[in-house]
């Protein structure tokens, strides 16, 4: 096991317990707001009247940050893996290749090399191409985690490709860098294929006998 891997995973075990003890003084600071409102009784707080109260609270909690992971601008992807990203939303350039965005039909072809990764077109519009793969209830892991992908059309050589996790409801509030890796690896997936169709030329080796 690498430093790097050790690092990644205790940064994402501490910005876990971080995030749940932010929650947890949320849950606290509102139920003693919440009974210093309530009127003055004898009978205490039932189990039900507080389950109700936690219930809004994980509500409001939810729609405010999806609230603001869907209007966040996403960020220029950086040249390493992060530890720690707050809201992750990256913007990358990927190099497509000559034939690819002068065939008949360059979105069509995009998208049979992003299928091996389970993407498929769920909107077209004359500026962007979007495309998405996996469950809204799947799981943590980026294999299965909801991802929504992003470009601009018309395609050219040098295309901004957006790259954003979640569905309607839920959405990745941290990374510890499984986004970004993945992102790099759609970005290897179609400069591979470009390099497929373009191979570099390759030096002649002199004949001796002539």
């Amino acid at each position: 096991m690498s430093l790097q891997h050790i690092r990644r995973t205790l940064a994402g075990v501490f910005f876990s317990a971080l995030a749940l003890t932010s929650i947890g003084a949320v849950f606290f600071a509102t139920d003693w707001v919440w009974r210093s409102l309530r009127p003055a009784q004898d009978t205490p707080v039932s189990w039900a009247e507080r389950l109700i109260q936690y219930g809004i609270i994980y509500v409001l909690l939810l729609a405010i940050l999806k609230t603001c992971y869907t209007w966040k601008k996403p960020r220029s992807m950086p040249a390493n893996r992060p530890i720690f990203c707050f809201l992750p939303k990256y913007n990358h350039i990927v190099n497509l290749d000559h034939d690819l965005i002068h065939s008949a039909n360059p979105q069509d072809d995009l998208s049979a090399i992003l299928s091996s990764f389970g993407f498929r077109v769920f909107k077209k519009r004359s500026d962007q191409l979007s495309l998405v793969r996996g469950f809204e209830l799947g799981d943590f892991s980026i294999k299965l985690a909801k991802v929504r992908l992003y470009f601009e059309l018309p395609l050219t050589s040098q295309t901004r490709m957006s790259i954003e996790g979640g569905g309607r409801v839920f959405a990745p509030f941290f990374d510890n860098g499984d986004l970004w890796a993945f992102a790099t690896e759609l970005n290897d997936k179609i400069t591979s294929c470009r390099d497929a169709t373009n191979p570099s030329p390759q030096e002649e080796t002199p004949n001796p006998h002539q």
